[in-house]
């Protein structure tokens, strides 16, 4: 039987084996996959701390100062330290029954309800090399028949001279050598926008002589504002590509915790999770217990420390000097947790009645950065009036940032308010109460549009403007 002939086909080379896994370093020291969590116990380290702080404090307020005033081996009398241990033990379990909520509560988790989807395309493609048919671009329309050779850049001016458009924005790159086309042959391109589009045709005078408004003097041109434009509603901007899905609006992922969370405001180590939709109102309701809670143990101490130990008369033990440091000490901390809760507080009350978070509010701070940055380049340091001026016309055409300009402003901040914390208000700070929130599900503010783009007040509904 003859053999068969050999294959021409060259044979397949061997598979190659898989990467070894990278070993994990004991407590999460090691790089590890970003869809994984941090170890349970490197996010409940510092919740440990706080035990211990509420157990030093529960020592000094009741053992140290309290029982002694109530045994009279302090000053201050029977009575007093029987409405000082009250106070104290009812704020402190309205403080331990907020801290166990924002413990237990979950932010809600976008992986738990969306499935994983392949990527969308590439929303940056590659560029591509212009073709030869195409004319050279030209950034604004030239106003001379043909092109002059290029000045060397001059710094930009906020009046412009007569000869030029005083649309232009003074922003736009100098035509390089490639620009070689007429105006009567550039393609007619979009102008920037001006005094004029911004007051909705309008005139507005930025006076430069005496001021007298007796007559209209020479018209000053105003920048114009430069927001962002991504579609932030769009489907391929919402797209985690760690997690692998689609996310609902306002999530975003968390690296600590392995997963993307629902309407994510930041991730506190205090806590050892991330705040979010379903838990930011007992985050609230938690930090406004601490401020109550630190802020009575500093005051009471401080209010009842002279006359603790002006009335020792000689006493031994905790009752006596051994009693002092632990209660400095105890003043000391509480003071510092007071300031830090008050501000913290006060920062997330403020964002509440925007109905932003804090990861929309930096991105509130980046337009004020770049809004600064053209203030700077046209204005000089002191003049505060022009830059104000600026200001109300960037506000009339676009919105106030925190307000009309925020794609999540319901209308009114009392609006805002209830979203998250609730319609009644006896729950607003009650721990028991649940938000309202759900994190799936957010109106959008129609001066947006669809797919959530930032539009001037031509462009907003009727009823709107």
């Amino acid at each position: 039987m003859a053999d068969s002939p050999p294959s021409s086909s060259p044979p397949s080379p061997p598979p190659k084996p898989p990467p070894p896994k990278p070993k994990r370093k004991p407590f999460g020291l090691a790089p590890r996959d970003p869809s994984e969590p941090d170890p349970w116990l490197i996010r409940k380290l510092i919740c440990f701390l706080v035990c211990l702080i509420t157990g030093f404090a529960y020592f000094v307020e009741v053992v140290v100062v309290g029982a002694g005033m109530v045994r009279g081996e302090r000053g201050g009398g029977r009575g007093a330290g029987i409405a000082f241990l009250v106070v104290f033990h009812v704020l402190l379990v309205m403080f331990l029954w907020s801290y166990l909520k924002i413990l237990l509560v979950s932010p809600g988790y976008a992986n738990d309800y969306f499935p994983k989807s392949p990527p969308p395309f590439s929303r940056n493609p590659a560029p591509t090399a212009p073709s030869p048919s195409d004319p050279p671009s030209i950034p604004y329309p030239s106003s001379s028949a043909s092109p002059p050779s290029v000045p060397p850049p001059q710094p930009p001016s906020l009046v412009p001279p007569p000869s030029a458009d005083p649309r232009d924005t003074g922003d736009a790159p100098a035509p390089g050598p490639a620009s070689a086309l007429t105006a009567a042959a550039a393609p007619a391109l979009p102008l920037p926008v001006t005094a004029k589009a911004a007051m909705e045709g309008r005139e507005l005078f930025l006076s430069d002589g005496d001021g007298n408004g007796s007559e209209k003097e020479k018209e000053t041109w105003i920048p114009p504002r430069r927001p962002p434009q991504q579609p932030q509603l769009r489907y391929d901007y919402s797209y985690c590509y760690k997690c692998g899905i689609f996310k609902p609006p306002r999530a975003h992922h968390c690296r600590r915790s392995g997963a993307c969370v629902l309407e994510m405001d930041h991730y506190c180590p205090w806590v050892g999770q991330c705040v979010g939709a379903r838990n930011h109102k007992h985050f609230v309701t938690f930090v406004f217990w601490s401020t109550l809670f630190t802020g009575w143990l500093f005051v009471s101490l401080l209010a009842v420390h002279r006359p603790l130990f002006s009335e020792e008369r000689g006493r031994s033990g905790l009752w006596g000097e051994a009693g002092r440091g632990v209660v400095i000490a105890l003043i000391a901390v509480a003071g510092f947790f007071t300031l830090f809760t008050t501000g913290l507080l006060g920062t997330h009350v403020k964002m509440l009645l925007d109905n932003q978070t804090t990861l929309e509010i930096l991105l509130v701070s980046d337009q004020r950065a770049r809004d600064e940055a053209v203030l700077a380049r046209h204005f000089k340091w002191w003049d505060v009036s022009g830059k104000r001026r600026v200001k109300r016309a960037w506000d009339h055409e676009w919105g106030r940032l925190n307000q009309e300009a925020n794609l999540w402003w319901l209308g009114s901040r009392r609006r805002n308010w209830e979203a998250r914390m609730g319609e009644k208000w006896w729950g607003w700070f009650a721990p028991w109460v649940n938000s309202p929130c759900d994190g799936l599900d957010y109106p959008r503010n129609r001066r947006f549009d669809e797919e959530g783009r930032w539009r001037p007040r031509g462009e907003w509904p009727e009823d709107l403007r």
